[in-house]
């Protein structure tokens, strides 16, 4: 989707919550709002998050938001914010820790009435104070750890938002992931995808007012296999009939059926799974993929055993500081290699298996497939940026570039020159074969005119057939005269359509300055072209 623009000298603006909307963002302690336009300007900001973070109002509004976001922050957030601003849905990100604090962020598109994405917005959340009241309820129920550690069930609370609050030890005897590998974690990260449908159902259906539920599911053992449960869910209500979270009672069951030689538990695992998997040793070589990795990176089982995580990654480095074990879990995102030497944009998951002594043993990687989205964002950067039928820089890039080169221009000691070129029986063309051939003069042309000027010049699209030449530096007013002629040679040869040759020619328009406004020198070459007096130039020093 494209995004929408007001009619503003510097793009367009979010629009404003008002005094009384900040204040009352400002006035809420656990929440912090952040706003940006299009081009990732902060316009609001309010919050004792944000704040604590150095996103202050008197800091942050108006500047780009890679310039006050802290470096341990900016590549989620920019990429997160970016992620709406290309049209996606809201989309709910990880805790931010922040002196021990606990966040969670949702990054939604801003939309205007035309339903265009005008900007984004980032709401930040405080869940500390539910993570404290979600011990205080285990800590009410009365277990004793010397029960729950050695329980053949597995006791479990969640949080408002459905991650694990605390996990008895019991746990890890069962699936191999401690405690601490869980707290955190989306109650539904690891089970089955068969499973998963049901289970976030039945869930869903605690947090909008059930009391109870049984839910039956597989849970990815740490070894790659998989474990049944039978599990009791019970909602734990809130202030005002809201539910605060759940406790859940966990008894493994066996499974239907023991794994044959040729569906071991690991292959069980690995294969089902529609994400790319993958078992990494210490030294980062691929021990076992997946199906979906094959299939993403175009490489066979044989091909990838033969080589390392490294080797794949588009930047070696980061990939062996994750891979060094310091700690459990880790997320990047960075380009795999595929078979054809092109790069797959994915996000790295990685999970830490440990041997007793605490040395790293084996790393479970999850490998999301990021090319589609990113394909989509560099399109809707493309389309924000270029004029859709010839491929030139549109009027919003145009001006951009030329009030850059008028504030340059006192420092060069030169004028900026602006062509201004419509086309001379376009109409006929139109008139006598329809508008797909004007389309098509237009691509020929367009090309024709950016083949005539220099690489620092600018050809663009102002719509229909007007096109403008941007030159910048000009020392001598000869070189636009001579620009002029090079246009003028561009359109001398018939224009080949299907149809037969066409000819068209070119009326052209030229203003020069140093100080002009950028709108007013656009306008002048504009009014000299409908003088219909070629290249007249009207100095505007």
């Amino acid at each position: 989707m494209q995004r929408s623009r007001a009619a503003s000298d510097d793009g367009f603006h979010v629009p404003s919550l008002g005094a009384l909307g900040m204040r009352a963002v400002a006035s809420m302690p656990r929440t912090s709002l952040l706003v940006v336009d299009a081009d990732l300007r902060v316009h609001a900001v309010a919050g004792a998050a944000l704040a604590r973070a150095g996103l202050t109002r008197e800091r942050a509004v108006g500047r780009p938001v890679a310039d006050v976001l802290p470096a341990r922050l900016l590549v989620q957030v920019t990429r997160r914010l970016a992620w709406a601003l290309s049209g996606a849905e809201t989309y709910d990100d990880g805790c931010w820790g922040e002196d021990g604090v606990a966040h969670e962020t949702s990054y939604s598109p801003v939309r205007g009435e035309d339903g265009g994405v005008l900007g984004a917005v980032a709401l930040v959340r405080e869940v500390a104070s539910e993570r404290r009241a979600l011990d205080a309820v285990t800590a009410s129920l009365g277990l004793r750890r010397d029960v729950t550690d050695h329980a053949g069930d597995v006791l479990a609370t969640f949080d408002g938002r459905g991650r694990f609050a605390w996990v008895s030890e019991s746990v890890t005897r069962v699936t191999g992931w401690t405690p601490g590998e869980l707290v955190g974690r989306r109650a539904y990260e690891l089970l089955h995808p068969e499973d998963e449908r049901e289970t976030r159902r039945r869930l869903t259906a605690l947090y909008q007012g059930l009391d109870e539920t049984t839910a039956h599911y597989r849970y990815l053992h740490r070894d790659g296999g998989w474990v049944r449960f039978e599990a009791r869910v019970r909602a734990l209500p809130g202030q005002r009939g809201a539910v605060r979270g759940l406790v859940s009672t966990a008894r493994q069951v066996p499974l239907a059926a023991p794994p044959s030689p040729a569906d071991s538990p690991t292959d069980s695992a690995f294969e089902l799974v529609p994400t790319g998997m993958a078992l990494v040793a210490p030294d980062g070589r691929l021990t076992r993929t997946n199906a979906a990795l094959r299939t993403l990176l175009g490489r066979d089982a044989a091909d990838l055993g033969a080589r390392s995580l490294q080797e794949l990654a588009e930047q070696p480095g980061q990939v062996a500081e994750l891979l060094h074990g310091d700690r459990d879990s880790y997320s990047l995102e960075t380009g795999l290699r595929r078979g054809d030497g092109t790069l797959a944009r994915v996000a790295l998951s990685v999970q830490v298996a440990r041997a007793p002594g605490g040395a790293a043993q084996l790393f479970v990687v999850q490998v999301d497939d990021l090319s589609a989205r990113h394909s989509a964002h560099d399109e809707l950067v493309r389309r924000a940026s270029s004029d859709p039928l010839t491929g030139l820089p549109n009027r919003n890039v145009l001006f951009d570039r030329l009030r850059h080169a008028l504030a340059a221009a006192p420092r060069r000691g030169a004028q900026v020159a602006v062509v201004f070129v419509d086309l001379d029986g376009f109409k006929a063309v139109n008139d006598s074969y329809g508008h797909a051939a004007g389309d098509e003069v237009l691509r020929q042309v367009a090309a024709r005119l950016r083949r005539a000027v220099r690489e620092e010049d600018t050809v663009a699209r102002l719509g229909g057939d007007e096109f403008v030449v941007l030159s910048e530096a000009v020392t001598d007013p000869r070189q636009v005269e001579v620009l002029v002629d090079r246009l003028q040679a561009a359109v001398l040869d018939p224009v080949q359509l299907p149809q037969g040759p066409v000819r068209v020619g070119l009326t052209t328009g030229v203003a020069m300055g140093s100080s002009a406004p950028a709108e007013e020198l656009v306008r002048r070459a504009d009014a000299a072209m409908y003088a219909r007096k070629p290249a007249r130039v009207v100095d505007l020093r």
